[in-house]
């Protein structure tokens, strides 16, 4: 009986491994974005591991550490540019292909499509406020700048 259940084991594992090799062989023999598309694959496994609130901590640092080296994680590294600290975006806005309106207010700008109508994108300066608490206004005011000229009546009911 057992030498029976270490025969299944052996072929089980003969197995795994044989799938393992057809697997690291795929990959090696694969072009560049072919790799990195199995690799997100794999990493969406790892994560959902690392998610499920029972693997232990030191099995998270192995999956982190291999995660690291990948290609989709390591990437093609670009240099960040040297932030500007008084800038709403202080890396720079995105790049607009849509003839976005760029909507520049007291702390925050908005890249705002008047197709949608509504902002494709927004970058807020937060600033650390102590003690003070405001209460949230009823409404907004209409903004001139666009075509749409989107008012508050029209969110009324919005989020139910």
């Amino acid at each position: 009986m057992i030498r029976r259940f270490l025969k299944f084991l052996f072929w089980i594992g003969l197995l795994f491994a044989s799938v393992a090799l057809v697997l690291v062989a795929y990959y090696a023999l694969s072009d560049r974005p072919q790799k990195m598309a199995v690799e997100q694959r794999v990493l969406n496994v790892v994560d959902l591991v690392r998610e499920d609130g029972t693997t232990p901590d030191p099995v998270i640092g192995l999956l982190d550490k291999a995660a690291d080296k990948t290609e989709v994680i390591k990437g093609d590294i670009i240099l960040a540019p040297t932030p500007d600290a008084q800038a709403v975006a202080p890396y720079g806005l995105p790049v607009d292909h849509c003839g976005l309106k760029i909507l520049v207010n007291h702390g925050y700008t908005v890249g705002y499509d008047d197709s949608l109508p509504s902002a494709r994108w927004s970058s807020y300066r937060v600033f650390p406020y102590r003690d003070v608490h405001l209460p949230r206004p009823a409404g907004f005011f209409v903004d001139k700048r666009t075509d749409a000229k989107v008012a508050t009546a029209e969110y009324v009911h919005s989020g139910l």
